[in-house]
């Protein structure tokens, strides 16, 4: 069921599912628009003005989209060289906007980079700008069912958040888009309205779902061997890593977050760029390594990019375009 997925999620986050709420949304565009929404009117609410949103320049387009239609204004905040949020930049527009409320979003695992913004260190310079007059969203679509399985930290639920969200279809391969929304006992009170038909209050945002990915998730997170997920995390990065260094060994250039299974490189001629199907921004391109990728597919990309430029590791374009 959904709230069994739910539940799930948020352990992996770092709650304790007994003290969350969630449901199975339709993705991961759903889910940010659903926890600034009910931030928004949480906020408001309590403190009697609308609150401001703010994220890094890395963050998904889909912050900046939910902003514009809850007719919030958004500070974009900029990153610094690894992609991650810079936290001096952070605080100066906090303290600008002081006498607002604020929703903040954590990217983990940005669309270009594969960066994780310090969700920690997130919540300890809000809760000094902006104490219980802000709510922190953790937009974990890339990389919500990886990093459990690294040793990073920092980036949960555990580290200060009141919200997570995670899709479906990256990580677990889910065949129809979806995502999982939690959030923390108490950080929402907005209008929730208890349909007849439904039995129970509705905490959605679209209502109708798909009754497909719910099942394919429970699946997943409840027929997988245990150890599969874990497993196919570790090797997920291991590839990761071997197509780095294999790029390297062919005088490619590579950027690559530690805990991330996104590697970054010069982008290639247009050719490759179209038989590969390379995201490219600018002048750099990247490949995301998921579990269906294996290192077959990899070698063969390695032998079909030929030597590289030889050039050095600064080829990324601007910052603020890597989105």
């Amino acid at each position: 069921s959904s709230d069994v997925c739910s539940s799930d999620l948020a352990a992996m986050a770092g709650a304790d599912p007994a003290r969350c709420r969630g449901y199975v949304s339709s993705g991961s565009t759903e889910s940010v628009l659903h926890a600034l929404a009910a931030g928004r009117d949480t906020l408001r609410s309590k403190v009697g003005k609308a609150p401001f949103v703010v994220a890094s320049d890395q963050a998904h387009g889909c912050v900046a989209k939910s902003a514009r239609l809850l007719d919030l204004p958004l500070l974009s905040v900029s990153s610094g060289p690894d992609g991650t949020i810079d936290l001096d930049a952070l605080r100066s527009n906090l303290v600008a906007w002081k006498d607002h409320p604020c929703l903040a979003v954590a990217t983990v695992g940005t669309t270009f980079l594969g960066a994780i913004d310090p969700v920690d260190v997130m919540s300890e310079v809000l809760n000094s700008t902006h104490p219980d007059r802000h709510r922190l969203h953790i937009d974990a679509a890339l990389a919500g069912f990886l990093m459990p399985h690294t040793s990073a930290r920092g980036w949960n639920l555990a580290s200060g958040a009141h919200s997570f969200s995670v899709s479906g279809h990256k990580m677990i391969g889910v065949p129809v888009p979806c995502g999982i929304s939690v959030w923390r006992e108490g950080t929402f009170d907005w209008p929730q309205v208890s349909p007849d038909y439904l039995m129970s209050p509705d905490i959605t945002l679209s209502g109708s779902r798909a009754g497909l990915a719910v099942g394919a998730l429970w699946l997943a997170l409840h027929h997988w061997p245990k150890d599969r997920l874990a497993r196919e995390a570790r090797q997920c990065l291991e590839n990761s890593s071997w197509l780095a260094e294999s790029l390297g060994l062919a005088h490619w250039p590579t950027r690559r977050h530690p805990h991330s299974t996104v590697v970054v490189f010069p982008k290639p001629s247009e050719k490759l760029c179209a038989r590969w199907q390379l995201h490219v921004e600018g002048t750099a391109a990247h490949v995301v390594v998921v579990p269906r990728v294996g290192r077959e597919l990899l070698a063969q990309f390695v032998a079909s990019m030929g030597i590289g430029p030889g050039i050095s590791s600064d080829f990324l374009p601007e910052r603020a375009n890597l989105r």
